[in-house]
């Protein structure tokens, strides 16, 4: 998937195209979340504030995974920032499976759903690029295998 060369993850088409959807999912999805706010906000029984919360952290990580995906194609990106998306993904599912938790009573079952169903989303994300790192720095595998 990626190779080592001297510290920097080599790009690999494929692993290029996760990050690119990585970042690309989340800033769509947080510019729309933020456009559509007053909506969203009724429809999912939630506060504004924490509709405009979900929709910039969005876009946030969207910018974060976008920056990574340029340092890959650059022959810059390391394996710290790629364990901190890693991390930072895996945070956010935990986030999005609490908030769904706290939101029980008062959001409405779309606010859930899209809660939950983000916390997936995410989860598998993080597991997809801790695999891709690991198999990346085991030296085990290389591109094409």
């Amino acid at each position: 998937m990626l190779e080592s060369n001297s510290g920097a993850l080599q790009p690999h088409r494929s692993v290029s195209r996760l990050l690119a959807f990585d970042s690309g999912a989340g800033i769509v999805a947080g510019l729309i979340t933020l456009g559509l706010s007053p909506w969203i906000s009724e429809w999912f029984g939630w506060t504004l504030g924490f509709t405009h919360y979900m929709g910039a952290v969005n876009v946030g990580y969207g910018c974060y995974s976008g920056i990574l995906w340029s340092l890959l194609r650059s022959g810059k990106l390391t394996a710290g920032p790629v364990t901190f998306l890693v991390v930072a993904n895996s945070a956010w599912a935990g986030h999005c499976f609490a908030q769904s938790y706290w939101l029980f009573d008062s959001a409405s079952w779309l606010g859930l759903g899209q809660l939950i169903l983000e916390g997936l989303f995410v989860g598998v994300l993080a597991y997809i690029e801790a695999m891709v790192l690991l198999v990346a720095n085991s030296g085990k595998f290389r591109a094409g295998s």
